[in-house]
């Protein structure tokens, strides 16, 4: 069964890009091996992965954000696509969990929570960022939910968590962990038990 270190730290990180290189949990918080590290912070994206959010000379940043940083080391080669794949399992686990107003406490009265690819928009205000790459040994995944809009880029509708949940963020951001885990693993068993044909 694959299994997935969940690291919530109560520190204080401010995101810029840097976190998103390989063996980051293990130099920072002593985490190896297949993680998800939650940590509040502000962001400011000075080393991008995203080609076309550089060219576009795209500002990515906000002043209190709930951040996600995972780190697979499972498929070797590291494979993109895989990646790009639970980025979106992740996003989707986000948003499942926001819409479970008996879980979280969450009052989103008539605004509709959406996913458009790796995006997660409510009433159509952008919620979060998020990319995946890949190291020479592991499938990198950052995601980010601002928690406030303040200090968010100005030409972008944005939207926080504070405005939807009562949750304490970190609180929030261990459940999304923990269900991102364990949907991976039940992938793993269904795998275990599938006779090939």
């Amino acid at each position: 069964m694959m299994e997935i270190k969940i690291r919530v730290i109560k520190e204080r990180i401010d995101y810029t890009g840097k976190e998103i290189r390989s063996n980051w949990a293990l130099e920072r918080f002593g985490v190896s091996g297949d993680s998800v590290v939650v940590f509040r912070g502000g962001m400011d994206v000075s080393e991008m992965v995203d080609i076309e959010d550089i060219i576009n000379k795209k500002t990515i940043k906000g002043s209190d954000v709930l951040h996600f940083i995972v780190e697979h080391f499972d498929i070797q080669p590291p494979n993109l696509m895989v990646g790009y794949l639970r980025q979106r399992l992740l996003c989707s686990v986000v948003k499942e969990l926001l819409e479970r107003e008996s879980d979280t406490g969450i009052d989103t009265g008539t605004e509709r929570i959406e996913r458009l690819g790796d995006d997660l928009f409510v009433g159509g205000r952008k919620l979060s960022v998020s990319i995946a790459t890949v190291s020479p040994g592991s499938i990198k995944i950052h995601l980010g939910l601002n928690i406030s809009t303040e200090g968010t880029p100005e030409d972008i509708d944005t939207s926080g968590l504070s405005d939807i949940t009562r949750d304490d963020p970190l609180d929030f951001g261990r459940l999304v962990a923990e269900k991102y885990s364990k949907e991976l693993a039940d992938i793993y068993h269904d795998i275990s038990k599938s006779r090939p044909i």
